[in-house]
């Protein structure tokens, strides 16, 4: 149904004008939609299109034209312990293992469970321009700001806080990625709120789940992402990402239809 009413009277003229890839900018509760699992009958369109979403057309031009120092590192925060009220997290010790063996352990910086907190993440943003920050934790998005978080060693890191801290940086990270539960499950308000605080405070591009997402399979997708992302621009390699785990017999869109991007997608 919504691929019938938001794509097939288009498809002609998509096909005919070779788009590769589509670019949404929702509204209220479209944006809880996960348009990468839209079924033509016969394929999801993510196997057709790479997909990005934009909260703001002016927001987009000005991420755009930004450029990052040659010189810049990834930073990789994680939390594989449990914490009240939240249980483990074992897939993200694989997935940070694996992510900074991709992005090179000379170019990048780990922060597991005790290392990950509030000030360590400001001081790590402030010593150096950072390209990619990558939150491998528990996160909740609540109806107000203030009741949404990200969870590190023993505290949460409040929205408000979060935008505090990304706002200190030397210089912003060209992409945000959450690899979470809950990253960004909610109302409409909710889901655009990480992706908001991140591109006002000059994030490029976030990336992040649209509901509690399973950790070891989150863990694989974000992998293969970051490996694509080294030939293929962002939105390319999500989208090669997530046809990769379409072909997994152990994996269903609910294991990789949450994620989605928003701002730059090149």
């Amino acid at each position: 149904m919504g691929y019938t009413l938001l794509l097939a009277p288009l498809e002609s003229q998509l096909q005919a004008s070779g788009v590769k890839t589509l670019v949404f900018n929702p509204l209220g509760q479209f944006r809880t939609v996960p348009l990468a699992a839209l079924h033509d009958g016969e394929q999801f369109l993510v196997q057709n299109y790479a997909i990005a979403h934009t909260l703001s057309w002016s927001l987009l031009s000005q991420s755009t034209t930004r450029r990052q120092p040659e010189n810049s590192h990834a930073l990789i925060f994680g939390l594989t312990r449990g914490e009240t009220n939240y249980a483990p997290l074992p897939g993200v010790q694989r997935e940070t293992q694996a992510i900074q063996k991709i992005l090179g352990e000379g170019k990048s910086q780990v922060f597991l469970n005790e290392t990950f907190t509030p000030d360590t993440l400001q001081q790590a943003l402030r010593l150096q321009p950072i390209s990619i920050l990558h939150l491998a934790t528990h996160a909740k998005f609540g109806g107000t700001p203030e009741s949404s978080f990200i969870q590190a060693s023993s505290q949460q890191i409040s929205l408000p806080e979060l935008e505090k801290i990304l706002a200190s940086a030397i210089y912003p990270p060209s992409l945000l990625v959450l690899s979470a539960c809950q990253t960004a499950a909610g109302n409409e308000r909710t889901t655009l709120g990480l992706a908001g605080i991140s591109l006002r405070t000059g994030v490029a591009t976030v990336l992040g789940s649209l509901w509690f997402a399973n950790d070891r399979l989150s863990a694989e997708l974000l992998s293969d992402f970051y490996q694509y992302n080294q030939k293929f621009p962002l939105a390319e390699a999500l989208k090669r990402a997530q046809v990769k785990q379409i072909s997994d017999p152990r994996s269903h869109p609910a294991t990789w239809a949450g994620f989605t991007l928003w701002g730059r997608w090149q």
